[in-house]
């Protein structure tokens, strides 16, 4: 239903609204916009309980001959008291961004190439959301980001603030849209510079200064104006609606001071993440990692650092399992550390093993035998219960003490002679 609350006021929601004696909503940067509402239900208009949790709620205004909508969220609480054969209530909504605020996420993104502003419009399509990016403030990834045990709302607003961008949620939709980067809206006419606050924050060693100022007409984050001389944006909006008549105040700031400010710990020191390798480049490998539910997310390579070392050159081979390891804060320095052979009941197994040198020496390692080999010339084999050596030149056995041989059959032979002696 849509009622008139005042000249050129509109509300719009499925809540059976009677009567609205105040409401103040804010919007601004890295928050849902939130709505805080009173006013009266009419007690002749049935209504369900169920129909107010979640209800959608929508203000607008009429402004240079147009609906202009102002606020657009979703009801998160409401109280209710009965006054007579009225219902007295207040409400809290927040902003459609909210939906991307529920669900906790535990995701990789591997694909390097891209912007922030890309890999973010990415991982929210599937919730239907869309991404305006700020092409002057984005910037390439370069390394692996993850989201851990957040939602990818609390996600967006750490890498917004990694990279030091704004992330501004849609106010007009109703859908969980929204700016990264500065929103570049349009220029507007002056405020008047008669009655203003000042507000001055430390941001990175410099002041960051805000102006206040209030105005009977709506402006959205990202209009420009002139203000005491100064370029500024708007970057903050707060609509305040008493004794019938509705209010902005606006937050103003110099354009060149419309950087947030970078906070956060990427990743604690020690994280570490199993994953499957699906490819080897010389001594970097590339994962499949279990928190993507095994699927590639991207063609980045780790380096592969063994705790053992990697002095025999030897790479994890693909299908098996891999742990990459984070050894300092952030996402910036990860290595894969160690490596898990495959199952037994896989087409290829890993029990036979060989290490094979250029000039043709040979290491065989095998399930129930070990075998050296120099030059295909001097042998030396070991199985379970035999040992067998041998060599095309001379083959001797030294020892300062005593030398003992036992077995239930020794076989020596040589195509000349045997000699047996003792010093």
């Amino acid at each position: 239903m849509k009622i008139k609350l005042a000249e050129r006021l509109y509300l719009e929601t499925e809540i059976p609204v009677y009567q609205v004696e105040y409401f103040i909503f804010s919007w601004k940067p890295f928050e849902h916009a939130k709505l805080k509402l009173r006013g009266y239900l009419g007690a002749h208009i049935s209504w369900n309980q169920e129909v107010l949790e979640h209800a959608s709620i929508q203000l607008s205004v009429e402004q240079e001959g147009k609906i202009q909508v102002i606020y657009h969220g979703y009801v998160t609480a409401m109280n209710l008291e009965t006054i007579g054969k009225f219902f007295s209530f207040e409400l809290e909504a927040l902003s459609a961004s909210c939906l991307l605020d529920v669900e906790v996420k535990n995701k990789s993104f591997q694909a390097v190439e891209k912007t922030y502003g890309e890999m973010i419009k990415e991982m929210v399509s599937e919730h239907g959301s869309q991404v305006i990016r700020n092409r002057d403030s984005d910037r390439m990834i370069g390394y692996p980001v993850f989201c851990l045990n957040e939602t990818l709302w609390q996600f967006i607003n750490r890498m917004g603030k990694k990279i030091g961008v704004y992330v501004i949620p849609d106010l007009e939709t109703g859908k969980p849209n929204l700016w990264f980067g500065m929103r570049k809206g349009k220029r507007i006419s002056s405020f008047t510079e008669n009655d203003f606050s000042m507000q001055i924050n430390p941001l990175e060693n410099d002041d960051r200064i805000v102006f206040q100022v209030k105005d009977r007409n709506f402006y959205k984050i990202g209009d420009g104006t002139s203000y005491l001389g100064e370029n500024v944006t708007i970057t903050e909006v707060q609509g305040c609606f008493e004794h019938g008549e509705l209010v902005f105040t606006y937050g103003l700031e110099n354009k060149t001071a419309c950087k947030s400010c970078k906070q956060g710990i990427e990743m604690v020191a020690g994280q570490g993440f199993w994953g499957t390798v699906k490819a080897v480049n010389n001594e970097q490998v590339k994962l499949a990692l279990e928190i993507d539910h095994g699927e590639e997310t991207g063609d980045y390579y780790f380096p592969w650092c063994p705790e053992t070392g990697n002095v025999f050159y030897a790479v994890p081979e693909i299908g098996a399992k891999a742990l990459l390891c984070f050894f300092d804060a952030g996402q910036e320095h990860g290595m894969v550390v160690h490596c898990m052979n495959r199952e037994h009941k896989t087409s290829k197994g890993l029990e036979n093993k060989v290490l094979k040198t250029k000039e043709d020496n040979l290491v065989q390692l095998e399930k129930k035998r070990v075998y050296f080999s120099q030059n295909d010339q001097n042998l030396l084999e070991v199985y379970d219960h035999d040992i067998s050596a041998g060599s095309e030149n001379n083959l001797s056995i030294l020892a300062k003490k005593k030398i003992k041989i036992k077995a239930k059959r020794i076989n020596i032979s040589a195509p000349e002679e045997i000699k047996l002696c003792q010093d």
